[in-house]
């Protein structure tokens, strides 16, 4: 019979069971990975294991990748063709976010009070990027989005760039509240599907949907310090 290293029985049910790569330890919390296969059944397991193998090793892949990216020098400022992705990247965020809640009936949310609150937050917004202002909630936003699978970059603390980001976001966020306003009243407004390069300055052909390396993370129950929000961000002056 043929031996499996990943494969493992627990309680008469079928499991994945990968060991983590010692490089990989610190980042990923974790020095094995488990994963239900859903089956008591031998060769059905194998052949889930063989799809979910794959998918574990290409997650270690991008954390090797990823975390090569971290550790490049930061740079010193944003090309005009990566404000655009990240801004556009953003944009499809916010709407998938939206559309996730329109699926789920607003569960927990009235409709009405979301819609005054969308109102609002894009008064606030509007307000703030007419005038060329900053919000600590815009900055957190941006300095997260550069963090995000498919666009990971650095960005130097002192960067000229920091408040042409930020405005990417504004304008991003500013763009959905009015496609949120439009489906609000029954239009329909299709989500856009960016893909982004991998590499630095997005030259690369190895394109891949961004979030796809989280959504891989979570399936397997591997949380990564990126996926959450820091507050260690640099400071924009602005008048």
């Amino acid at each position: 019979m043929t031996v499996y290293p990943w494969l493992t029985l627990r309680n008469r049910t079928y499991y994945l069971r990968a060991p983590v790569p010692a490089d990989l330890h610190e980042v990923l919390k974790k020095t094995q990975i488990w994963k239900s296969l859903g089956t008591q059944d031998r060769r059905k397991a194998v052949e889930k294991l063989r799809i979910e193998s794959g998918v574990v090793s290409e997650m270690f892949e991008q954390e090797r990748r990823r975390q090569a990216r971290l550790n490049e020098p930061s740079l010193e400022e944003l090309t005009e063709a990566q404000l655009k992705i990240i801004g556009d990247v953003y944009f499809a965020h916010l709407l998938d976010e939206d559309e996730e809640r329109r699926l789920g009936g607003f569960e927990g949310d009235d409709f009405d009070i979301a819609a005054e609150w969308l109102d609002t937050l894009d008064q606030e917004n509007r307000r703030e990027f007419a005038r060329g202002q900053i919000s600590p909630f815009m900055l957190d936003e941006a300095a997260e989005v550069l963090s995000w699978d498919g666009i990971e970059l650095r960005l130097a603390d002192n960067s000229p760039s920091w408040p042409k980001l930020v405005r990417a976001i504004y304008q991003a966020r500013i763009k959905a509240d009015q496609a949120k306003r439009q489906r609000n009243m029954g239009d329909v407004i299709e989500t856009p599907k960016p893909e982004v390069a991998s590499e630095k300055h997005y030259g690369s052909a190895a394109v891949k949907l961004v979030g796809l390396a989280r959504a891989i993370r979570l399936a397997f129950g591997v949380v990564d310090p990126s996926d959450r929000q820091s507050n260690n961000y640099p400071s924009i002056q602005h008048s």
